[in-house]
Parts: structure tokens; C-alpha cells; sequence
């Protein structure tokens, strides 16, 4: 990042002394200007969109996945194919998200995704005693998994909520 003109931290703390609506003029008191910072940030982003540090859960693709802090069942999730897409996502939902990589190449059954859901109780982390309920179950998407631009977009192979896959029409086969 130093091509970028400095570290992350740097550029942070340089865009926070630029004060609102100072322009594309220089800011205050030897702070770059907007256009600078805009400038730096392309090329972090673009060196980030270069460099996939995830490249075990990875099919080379950069897929992330962008949920809404202040929803439930499905609601508000997408699937991003690229960094750009990520910040745009995450700008549409008031920069309140939360943002994890995708697993590219995830464990599948019947070409299928599949979630567990099983229920441990921590009664103590010193010494770590965990609890274990003896049953679980398994949610299952009624679409085949695909990466294909297309599929990014549909809920019906990503997600395995049940409030997703309960009108799915398909899953039987």
C-alpha cells in the first residue's frame, strides 16, 4: 500500500482531518483533498480486488457475501462478485452490514448447500466447559450451487433459511 501513499491507517486518519464539504481543493492545514483521497482509495481498492488472502476458501472468483445488521430470516443478504460491488452494497444498507467472505467451493450434497444447526451451551471458558444438545438438523438449498454470474443473484442456491427456501419451487428433484 505504500504505492498508495502510505498505509491504511494513514489514509484513514488523513480523510478524517478532511473536513465536509472542503472540495476538491486542498483541506485543512496540509491535509490532502478530496480528490487525493479518492485517488488513494481506488488504488487500495484496486490492490485489494488484485490480491484474494482467502485463496483456501476460494475458487479464484473474490465472492463476498453482504448482510444487513438489522435483519433476520434472509432478509437483505446478497452475494457480491467483486470489491466494488461490495462497497456499493454496503453503501445502499447506510454502511450498516456485515460483510464475510464466501465460501467458493463449500462442502455440498446432492450439489446442494447445506447449513447444520446444533445448540452448544459454555458453562465456563476457565476451564472451557462446553455442552453439547444431542440433536441437530440439517437446511438445505433447493437449487443446484453455481457461481455463474447469474446464480450470485438468487437466494435460492445461497441461502438455506427456511423463511428462503420455503416457496422455492424445484427442490424436490
Amino acid at each position: 500500500l505504500t504505492e498508495a501513499g502510505g498505509t491504511v491507517d494513514e489514509l484513514l486518519k488523513a480523510a478524517v482531518a478532511v473536513p465536509t464539504g472542503a472540495g476538491a481543493g486542498a483541506g485543512a492545514a496540509g491535509s490532502p483533498s478530496e480528490a487525493s483521497l479518492r485517488s488513494q482509495l481506488d488504488e487500495i481498492m484496486a490492490a485489494l480486488s488484485s490480491h484474494d488472502i482467502h485463496s483456501h476458501a476460494s475458487a479464484g472468483r473474490g465472492v463476498w457475501i453482504v448482510k444487513p445488521t438489522n435483519a433476520s430470516c434472509g432478509r437483505g443478504i446478497t452475494v457480491e462478485a467483486s470489491i466494488s460491488d461490495v462497497a456499493t452494497a454496503v453503501a445502499q444498507l447506510d454502511h450498516l452490514a456485515i460483510v464475510q467472505k464466501y465460501i467458493e467451493r463449500p462442502l455440498l450434497v446432492q450439489r446442494r448447500k447445506f447449513d447444520i444447526r446444533l445448540w452448544v451451551l459454555v458453562t465456563s471458558t476457565v476451564p472451557l466447559v462446553v455442552w453439547g444438545f444431542s440433536e441437530c438438523y440439517l437446511r438445505f438449498s433447493s437449487q443446484a450451487f453455481s457461481l455463474e454470474s447469474g446464480a450470485l443473484a438468487d437466494r435460492m442456491v445461497h441461502l438455506c433459511n427456511y423463511s428462503v427456501q420455503k416457496d422455492a419451487e424445484g427442490g424436490e428433484d
